[in-house]
């Protein structure tokens, strides 16, 4: 006949203890974990919203005064028709407007006809041209226009100077 070995009350409480204790540090753990992940979450989407509204900051600091430029530009040619007539004239002004911006490479004017004048910053060259044949002008013109008739627009990429305009 075989003994039976009878565990001390030593022994269940040693075991419930561990027990005990592996339950409290492994869910204290898995909580760590679970809420740890999600805190390190939210503070990315924090440093990232911070940093992309820096930037946004930045680019509104640096465009504002081209926006301004521009706006007062447009305003003081719905004024002086007859500088919207004369390309050489509206050059002259726009070379002078771009004199305060150093931010400003180039700066364009379309009129509804599609005729352009633009002008370069850094080598004063001013290009006077007729885009009544370039389709791609004409689909910027209807997503830039917003019913005004002499507008700032939003900056966009120059193939023939190969930068923002």
């Amino acid at each position: 006949m075989r003994t039976r070995r009878r565990l001390s009350i030593a022994s269940f409480l040693s075991i419930g203890m561990a027990l005990m204790m592996a339950i409290a540090v492994g869910s204290v753990l898995a909580i760590g974990i679970i809420f740890g992940g999600r805190n390190l979450g939210m503070q990315l989407r924090d440093r990232t919203d911070t940093r992309v509204g820096a930037v946004n900051e930045r680019l509104d600091r640096h465009l504002g005064p081209v926006e301004a430029q521009a706006a007062f530009l447009a305003d003081w040619a719905a004024h002086h028709q007859e500088v919207l007539e004369d390309p050489t004239r509206l050059a002259e002004a726009m070379r002078m407007s771009l004199a305060a911006l150093p931010q400003a490479a180039a700066m364009a004017y379309v009129a509804p006809d599609y005729r352009s004048v633009r002008v370069l910053r850094n080598s004063g060259e001013v290009f006077i041209e007729d885009w009544a044949s370039r389709p791609e002008i004409a689909t910027a013109m209807v997503a830039m226009s917003g019913g005004a008739d002499a507008q700032w627009s939003p900056p966009f990429f120059s193939i023939a100077i190969q930068e923002t305009i």
